[in-house]
């Protein structure tokens, strides 16, 4: 009788031994499981975060083209032109605002790992091109102190503009 007791209890081990095995295969999977949702989950917010930045710019072309006397503020701007009325003036420091503002926004993203630098280039272009302008210049000298030091510097270095 006593070696039919160690023989259940060397099976009850063994199977004892089994379901550790299988219940750590098992977490093993799950976390897995967990870790590739979170990961796909990651990719999304990344996508929708770029995705508003493409849109946003898209916003910013719209006022050009559904306002074609702004269309010609800007060009005249693009020109050289330095004698605009104080409410064209008032127009295109608004659009530069929002253009700095929603560089800002991508800048932050990138910092935070939504997008990464070449998605911030990119979206960024805009400002590559309206920021190096004479008329954008002394508005961006007045925008600078309200911004992160670090979205200064790196408007600096990557748009070739003065800190």
């Amino acid at each position: 009788m006593l070696k039919n007791l160690q023989e259940y209890a060397l099976i009850a081990e063994i199977f004892s031994a089994l379901a550790v095995v299988a219940s750590l295969v098992f977490v093993g999977f799950q976390i897995q499981q967990g870790a590739e949702e979170t990961a796909l989950n990651t990719r999304a917010i990344e996508s929708n975060a770029y995705q508003n930045l493409v849109a946003q710019i898209g916003e910013l072309n719209s006022l050009v083209i559904q306002n074609p006397e702004f269309a010609d503020l800007r060009s005249r701007m693009f020109e050289g032109e330095t004698n605009a009325s104080a409410g064209e003036l008032a127009q295109f420091n608004a659009y530069i605002t929002m253009m700095v503002r929603h560089g800002d926004l991508a800048f932050r993203q990138y910092e935070s790992g939504l997008i990464d630098e070449g998605s911030l280039f990119s979206v960024l272009a805009p400002l590559r091109v309206m920021l190096p302008l004479e008329a954008s210049q002394a508005w961006w000298e007045f925008l600078k102190p309200g911004f992160d030091p670090d979205y200064v510097e790196y408007i600096a270095t990557m748009l070739s503009v003065d800190p």
